[in-house]
């Protein structure tokens, strides 16, 4: 899904800073960068920093360039523009090092989730909530009266949020439930969930090494599941990150698009292996797989 364009300040190797407007949208990603003199002539340029407007820090990873232009009026540049594409785009509270070997963790999460991780019973409704109602209510009631009425219901989260946690030969691979409510009121209330996947690094590792691995978890659920599964809302943690420090999101520009086109998801009956009621079976698939990926690719 194309982002909105961001725009900022942008660092140019051997020329200095420059007004630059950011478009995310896969493989359409371009970062043009503007300047009222005129540029140096590049192909690629590697790696390209910046900060937004709004105070952002951006890093554009293995950029190479696909267009450059200079307008001129009676021998004197008015204009000129570089258009750059970046494999990957790095967006966050700090600037981002890709070869320094400090990333802990990364996560995402995928359409077919859900149907590899059907943990049915983490989330439900009680039609009938006679007996749990005012047990529901009574930290309402120390504000103010609320009655309860004759058709009392529930929708509730258990909430354990780990699904499973497996050692492979990549590092800990983890799901966890991320659900998200309202606050209620008369117009309903409603729990939705993601379940995203979180591949934490036995030892800090660079961003090289963590997409590699990124890779090879993808190959495994995109096979299990049945077909290609998108890896979507990348985050990485820095390994010395605070506990609440937030990620850094990553935007791939060639990042696997899933199936798309198919009317049906996969079924959890369908799916060959089960991490809710044969979890050990899970594991020694996973690690398994995981560890012969190497002797396929």
């Amino acid at each position: 899904v194309p982002q909105p364009p961001i725009t900022g300040q942008f660092v140019l190797p051997g020329h200095g800073d420059v007004i630059g407007t950011l478009l995310i949208d896969g493989p359409n990603t371009r970062l043009r960068l503007m300047s009222s003199s005129r540029l140096p002539l590049f192909r690629a340029t590697g790696m390209i920093l910046g900060r937004t407007f709004d105070g952002r820090c951006v890093t554009c990873v293995d950029c190479v360039v696909s267009s450059q232009s200079t307008s001129t009026r009676e021998e004197a540049v008015t204009h000129s523009h570089l258009d750059i594409f970046p494999h990957f785009v790095v967006l966050g509270e700090s600037i981002f090092d890709p070869d320094a070997s400090k990333i802990g963790s990364i996560e995402f999460t995928s359409p077919d989730m859900t149907s590899l991780f059907y943990d049915f019973d983490a989330f439900g409704f009680v039609s009938c909530a006679d007996g749990v109602i005012d047990a529901v209510l009574s930290e309402r009631r120390r504000l103010r009266s609320v009655e309860a009425g004759g058709w009392p219901q529930v929708a509730y989260y258990s909430g354990k949020s780990e699904i499973c946690s497996v050692d492979t030969a990549l590092g800990n691979v983890s799901a966890e439930h991320r659900p998200s409510s309202n606050m209620g009121g008369p117009d309903g209330v409603f729990i939705s969930n993601r379940i995203f996947v979180t591949l934490t690094f036995e030892s800090p590792t660079s961003f090289e090494e963590a997409i590699s691995r990124l890779s090879c978890l993808g190959r495994f659920l995109s096979t299990v599941v049945g077909r290609q599964q998108p890896l979507q809302q990348l985050h990485i943690r820095m390994a010395e990150a605070k506990r609440r420090e937030p990620p850094l999101d990553v935007y791939w520009s060639f990042g696997k698009d899933g199936a798309g086109g198919e009317a049906r998801n996969p079924h959890p009956g369908d799916i060959p292996v089960d991490p809710i009621r044969r979890p050990d079976e899970f594991a020694i698939v996973m690690s398994d797989w995981i560890a012969r990926d190497e002797l396929w690719h």
